[in-house]
């Protein structure tokens, strides 16, 4: 596919909202149509095209009013069977952050990614070379 390239001057505001009305997404439009994505943004015109929709709201979480329960949190770890705090963590930040808030983590069963400094001790690791020193 060869670039289009177009005269000084052709991405004027009317333009530039037409292109990016061909998109659902600001990533989208950047990648398909990256001068008029440039020209948007130096004309601080993205900010008024409403209709690019971002994914913000699955990191963010829903509305305020909404609260995850302890049973919604077991059926989204089991739906994605997530194994570890960090899969989950992945999934649905939002989840993972009401699940420690509520001290739910240590019950869910999930595999500790980091479990702290105290985790490895002198009998939990036998093989210890005899020149370190603890």
């Amino acid at each position: 596919m060869a670039n289009k390239t177009h005269p000084y001057g052709y991405w004027t505001d009317d333009r530039i909202i037409e292109e990016s009305k061909k998109y659902k997404t600001p990533i989208e439009f950047k990648i398909n149509a990256p001068t008029a994505y440039k020209k948007a943004n130096e004309k601080k015109l993205i900010k008024e095209m409403i209709w690019l929709k971002t994914d913000r709201h699955k990191k963010r979480g829903p509305r305020a009013n909404h609260k995850y329960t302890k049973e919604v949190v077991v059926s989204v770890i089991q739906e994605h069977k997530c194994i570890t705090y960090a899969d989950f963590r992945r999934i649905n930040e939002y989840a993972y952050n009401q699940a420690k808030k509520n001290g739910w983590l240590p019950e869910l069963g999930l595999i500790q990614d980091n479990p702290g400094r105290k985790f490895w001790t002198k009998e939990k690791v036998p093989l210890i070379p005899q020149h370190y020193k603890f």
